[in-house]
């Protein structure tokens, strides 16, 4: 997704970064796509900047959050190396929402040499990876979620329903 522009009212902290910017806070779809970034960094030498956001004030929802995500949620990644994406031919900053996504956009776009994706020999096997991660971002996950917010948060575990459906979830990466 390529947002147009930043708002006037963006904080200078997040449109004056230039490069890979993360947007985030300490969540475990935050952090995936956190370490992500540091093993790129690692490896290429890749540099980027983080900028927490504050999930207790609805920082996520104000207006020039929601121009660069329109979901409102975390992680989002801004790219404004566009000489990076053969496709990009303006300086517009590419803007990357949901962390499966910015996972796939990293490794495609700033893992030439594949230490952290495959080189697929066929659309098929592509599919099939892409598949599981969404199934894990859609399913697992939010099972996941759900039952450490009521184990950790709630204090209830008996009688919630992530008690039950989690294990499917897990059992099918078995």
């Amino acid at each position: 997704m390529t947002s147009p522009v930043f708002t006037p009212t963006t904080p200078p902290r997040i449109k004056n970064t230039k490069g890979l910017h993360l947007l985030t806070t300490s969540t475990p779809n935050g952090k995936k796509v956190q370490i992500l970034l540091e093993e790129l960094s690692a490896k290429y030498g890749l540099q980027w900047t983080i900028t927490l956001i504050d999930l207790e004030t609805d920082e996520q929802k104000q207006p020039w959050f929601l121009a660069l995500n329109p979901n409102g949620k975390i992680p989002l990644l801004i790219d404004t190396n566009n000489n990076n994406n053969n496709n990009n031919n303006s300086s517009t900053p590419i803007t990357v929402m949901e962390s499966s996504a910015i996972l796939i956009y990293l490794v495609e776009t700033y893992d030439p040499d594949y230490h952290f994706h495959f080189h697929f020999s066929s659309p098929v096997h592509k599919s099939q990876l892409i598949q599981w991660l969404f199934f894990w971002s859609a399913s697992g996950q939010p099972q996941q979620a759900g039952l450490n917010h009521f184990k950790r948060f709630a204090g209830v575990v008996d009688s919630c329903k992530y008690t039950n459906t989690n294990p499917s979830a897990v059992s099918l990466l078995l």
